[in-house]
């Protein structure tokens, strides 16, 4: 069986969880000083390895721990065999993140993937919205922050109060000022269950947003678009614009792709049997 190196780093764990996190380790025959000393208390913040691990050790151990130690916020890499490694970071009440890796146990993400995806994104997409949703998930900037902070707090201490990988939690920004706008909000469910009813064919608005579980999108509908006339001046003209017609004259006959949120609530609006303005779209399964 193939095999290769496996690093762990624990970076906080609840004191009742330290037995089971202790005995992960030892089955997978880890190592303190990397292989030079047998662990008998759980140290956080000290490598834990070993030379020959079977390939795909990382994911199982990292199955262990949030199984059986669900409070420790934690790291684990394994060094590339045929192409990649494998990395693995968790925290509790965050996520987790897997990605690929090199042998530091440094994530790597395919550039011409992001690329690709950048270009396939709605017109009008920004970069926050892109981050906070399909962003987040494919770069782990939520987990990987939050790991931050966790090794900032072994570094620095934790409080006296702190209670294992709640002491990771990063400390609050201040509070930013906004004004609060009129939205509509709408679960991705009930979008979907009214396109059907309306236009009689299958609708997923998650696989139209590539959406992320718990994640809120903005959609925003149009009663009109803007064109140039034959005089080469912008008029606003009803509808929907020809690329987004385009997009759901095809979906309605069963060659295209499911029509961004967009698209359909601005068709609903246009009809009269939605209304217009500004959407949040709840994506929870």
């Amino acid at each position: 069986m193939s095999s290769a190196s496996l690093q762990l780093l624990i970076y906080a764990i609840n004191d009742a969880e330290r037995p089971a996190a202790l005995k992960a380790i030892t089955e997978a025959d880890l190592r303190l000083e990397y292989g030079r000393r047998q662990p008998t208390t759980l140290q956080l913040g000290e490598l834990y390895g070993t030379d020959d691990a079977s390939v795909g050790k990382s994911a199982e151990l990292a199955d262990t721990l949030r199984r059986d130690a669900p409070s420790a916020a934690f790291e684990i890499w394994q060094d590339p065999h045929a192409t990649v490694g494998h990395y693995v970071a968790h925290v509790p009440g965050i996520g987790s993140y897997d990605s690929a890796c090199d042998e530091d146990g440094t994530p790597l993400v395919d550039v011409l993937d992001v690329a690709q995806r950048l270009t396939e994104l709605p017109s009008g997409t920004t970069v926050e919205r892109w981050l906070a949703a399909e962003g987040n998930s494919l770069l782990g900037r939520l987990v990987l922050g939050a790991l931050d902070a966790c090794r900032n707090m072994l570094q620095d201490g934790p409080p006296a109060d702190a209670d294992g990988a709640e002491a990771c939690r990063p400390a609050p920004a201040p509070r930013l000022r906004t004004q609060v706008g009129a939205f509509h909000l709408l679960d991705h469910s009930a979008l979907e269950e009214y396109a059907r009813e309306h236009y009689g064919r299958p609708y997923s608005a998650v696989v139209a947003l590539d959406g992320s579980n718990g994640c809120l999108y903005e959609v925003t509908t149009s009663l009109t678009h803007t064109r140039a006339d034959g005089d080469g001046r912008l008029v606003e003209q009803p509808g929907l614009t020809p690329n987004d017609r385009q997009d759901l004259d095809l979906w309605l006959s069963g060659e295209g792709s499911d029509p961004h949120p967009g698209v359909i609530l601005s068709d609903l609006a246009q009809k009269g049997v939605a209304p217009a303005g500004s959407y949040l779209v709840r994506v929870a399964w």
